[in-house]
């Protein structure tokens, strides 16, 4: 870049934005921890893989793959989905939350293990500048949600959450049966405990077929009661007591004279071993555990784990085992919101698995029926997500002093959300047990609308008659009518369109639509309303929907001052639900948006006002004294060739952020 002369009094202002337990381990949410030299790689679908060995180091076939693997000496490369199949087409799938997803395929995702000793965080950012590689992930650690023998001499059967969940009446409808399998992810489950092995699945085509044949041909020989995904072993065995206290609560046997009694205690348990001893394990585990559960025939799975690290490749499991089961984890047991960080006291860090839309995250409760102290919770209820990402947490449940199995047949009393988890994944059994034809989405509604203050009514929701439960989501511009410049912004003189989006987290809502007019005290000069009323249409159970076929349509005034704000008010509502409004305000823009490349010399004055809307590449640039530049977030100035820019002291160029 050439400069013509010294530069005088440039102001530049960051257009930058800033964001203001009793655990075993203690988790950081800002730095969680991953495997050392290990690396999970996820290739793009399109990329034709050739394992071998040379020399002791992984090829591919891919020669700037192979250059990697020489670099960092890799010496296993194993997929994480070994019975994972290319599909043609990409099916989608949409969660409770309303969004459509695509499920993506999980045959080119592999772990990584490599000999240089090097941070894999550092080794990830090469294998991403890749363009064979869709992601590079840390195979981050994930870990049993802690929880603390609070009483071992605690008397047999004062299991007082049973009542609180109203489990009892819901026993009178239905106790579950074999055709629900809870899926315990977890540290393994005594299987041969006197209060749970008649209840543990057998995998019936491995028990009648041959000692180390993979007889039903899973990709696991001889998993005859489940797998262990730690020593990679059919003995899922639990090494820890962590996984077998789960499934007690979960499916414990009943009516047996013995110990305790599960919520669901005529389902079957499967018993997958991801969490060593330590209650430490890895989330490449995970996604595979989460694939061998759903793939073997669970209906319900249940994870008392979690991590403030997200893993992509455990998203994409839960993902595509979206299709088959309904799967439930527990919120964690630091005390943070998964809302936003404002204000920013409590921690604001979402647990996953738990804090995804499509799982259902729980909360723990006390025996009073508050929040235990302990317990990560969610401020904006279980429904509306206060963040961008859609975390949310979606029911509270028991999670102190919780008695159930221990190894050997013992019993004793936790305490955690990992103990409140698996009395909700014993609930869903029991409610598919009983109406097998509800949706998941429909399961979901019914489970939040049902419960008692957020605390999990099983009884209330087996039969719950849903109900409409609109909430406004976002609204979305749209500027592409004639004299727009088509970025999505309201700008001064432009006739714009708005549609809402609706979530319905209830029953049907019949024939929704939607009004906007001006808030009662805005000035009504800056803007005319064409067209006040959207019609959405009908929107199904836990779903939802947007007005994008009938938007509202709105001119703005041409002489609307830059970054003004207009305020309007929405009315959402339906033929069976009343309505409600909410207030919407749209940030209008008026100048001359700088953006893309420009040619020649390209000269600013300061009787104009510019905004930068996007990286902004010139090819000569004059600026005079006085002018100023406004950017958006992300925006950026790039002079290839020659820039004059003359400002003084009492007439400065300044550059700041638009907003």
């Amino acid at each position: 870049m050439k400069i013509s002369r010294f530069i005088l009094g440039v102001i530049l202002i960051s257009s930058g934005l800033y964001s203001q337990t009793p655990q075993s381990f203690n988790l950081d949410p800002y730095n969680p921890t991953y495997e050392p030299n290990i690396i999970i790689v996820k290739f793009k679908d399109n990329v034709s893989l050739s394992k071998g060995l040379a020399k002791g180091v992984v090829t591919t076939g891919v020669s700037g793959i192979d250059q990697l693997n020489r670099t960092y000496e890799v010496e296993s490369m194993e997929q994480i989905f070994p019975n994972a199949q290319p599909r043609l087409s990409k099916p989608t799938f949409r969660d409770p939350s309303g969004k459509e997803h695509e499920v993506p395929n999980l045959d080119k995702i592999y772990k990584l293990k490599y000999k240089a000793d090097i941070d894999p965080k550092d080794v990830i950012k090469e294998y991403q500048s890749n363009p064979a590689v869709e992601y590079a992930e840390p195979d981050y650690h994930v870990f049993a949600m802690a929880t603390y023998p609070d009483d071992p001499l605690y008397q047999s059967g004062d299991q007082w959450y049973i009542d609180a969940v109203n489990a009892p009446a819901a026993w009178d409808s239905t106790t579950g049966d074999a055709t629900q399998i809870i899926g315990i992810i977890d540290t393994g489950v005594d299987w041969d405990h006197p209060d749970l092995d008649d209840n543990i699945w057998g995998n019936q085509a491995e028990v009648d077929g041959v000692t180390g044949i993979d007889d039903d041909a899973n990709g696991y020989v001889d998993d005859i009661r489940g797998w262990d995904f730690v020593n990679d072993d059919n003995d899922p065995n639990d090494d820890n007591s962590h996984g077998t206290h789960v499934a007690g609560i979960a499916a414990a046997e009943s009516n047996n004279g013995i110990g305790v009694t599960g919520i669901a205690w005529n389902t079957r348990i499967l018993p997958v071993k991801v969490l060593q001893s330590s209650g430490r394990g890895s989330s490449s585990d995970l996604a595979a555990a989460i694939d061998y559960a759903a793939q073997n025939g669970a209906t319900v799975i249940n994870m008392s784990l979690g991590s403030y690290g997200e893993s992509q490749t455990v998203k994409i499991a839960l993902e595509n085992a979206y299709a088959y089961v309904v799967m439930v984890a527990a919120a964690g047991n630091n005390g943070y919101k998964v809302d936003p960080p404002f204000p920013p006291f409590p921690i604001y860090a979402p647990m996953y698995p738990a804090s995804y839309g499509f799982v259902i995250g729980v909360e723990a409760t006390t025996s009073s029926g508050g929040l235990a102290g302990f317990s990560n919770f969610d401020p904006s209820g279980p429904v509306v997500a206060g963040n961008a990402y859609g975390h949310n947490y979606e029911i509270k449940a028991p999670g102190v002093g919780i008695y159930s199995t221990f190894p050997n047949g013992n019993y004793n009393s936790l305490n955690g959300t990992s103990m409140a988890s698996p009395i909700v994944a014993g609930a869903v059994a029991l409610m598919k047990s009983y109406n097998p034809a509800q949706s998941t989405e429909q399961l979901f509604a019914r489970l939040i609308q049902s419960a008692n203050n957020g605390i999990l009514d099983i009884r209330n929701s087996l039969d719950y008659e849903l109900e409409p439960d609109l909430h406004f989501v976002e609204f979305t511009i749209v500027d592409t009518l004639p004299g727009c410049d088509r970025d999505g912004v309201a700008d001064a003189g432009e006739t714009i369109e708005i549609y809402l989006t609706v979530k319905n987290a209830g029953g049907q809502a019949d024939s929704v639509w939607s009004k906007i007019r001006f808030s009662e005290f805005e000035d009504r000069s800056v803007a005319n309303i064409i067209d006040s009323t959207s019609y959405i249409g009908n929107i199904s159970a836990y779903a939802t929907l947007t007005g994008e076929l009938d938007p509202f349509r709105i001119e703005i005034d041409p002489d609307v001052a830059n970054n003004r704000d207009i305020v309007f008010e929405y009315e959402i509502g339906a033929k069976n639900f009343s309505s409600f409004t909410g207030e919407l305000i749209i940030a209008v823009q008026n100048g001359e948006e700088l953006s893309g490349v420009y040619e020649g010399v390209l000269h600013l004055t300061p009787d104009k006002y510019y905004i930068v809307t996007g990286n902004t590449v010139f090819d000569s640039l004059i600026i005079d004294p006085g002018t100023i530049l406004r950017l958006n977030n992300d925006a950026s100035i790039f002079v290839s060739g020659y820039l004059q820019a003359d400002g003084t002291y009492d007439s400065l160029i300044t550059f700041t952020h638009n907003g």
